[in-house]
């Protein structure tokens, strides 16, 4: 995800939990409750998906790859120019950062196979 997709999806998270902190607890409708603080916690959980540091496969020019974190793609980009690439991105150092995804475990493991 982008650093603007996760501002607008948080911005919108924000409103929700917001609007469901905000409604009154009634004593005598138990399933409702129920249904409201399931709805909160997922939320929640989704806020501090989006806010957290996630591993991303790093992707050089002329093959090879890494990992590295960050919030969204573009950190992620940065983070892996800023530790394998000296700082800049230029075609004069000796690794030069193509891409970056999300790593998944099969990703990896499909990565790591090319080692054996």
């Amino acid at each position: 995800m982008t650093k603007e997709t996760i501002k607008k999806e948080t911005t919108e998270i924000i409103k929700r939990i917001e609007a469901l902190e905000s409604i009154p607890a009634s004593v005598h409708d138990f399933s409702r409750n129920v249904i409201i603080g399931t709805m909160l916690k997922e939320y929640k959980d989704r806020y501090e998906y989006l806010t957290s540091s996630k591993e991303f496969m790093v992707h050089f020019e002329g093959g090879g790859w890494n990992t590295c974190y960050g919030v969204n793609k573009e950190e992620a980009f940065d983070n892996a120019v800023k530790d394998f690439c000296n700082g800049d991105n230029s075609k004069y150092s000796p690794l030069v950062v193509k891409s970056v995804s999300l790593a998944t475990e099969e990703g990896i493991a499909s990565a790591m196979r090319l080692f054996y």
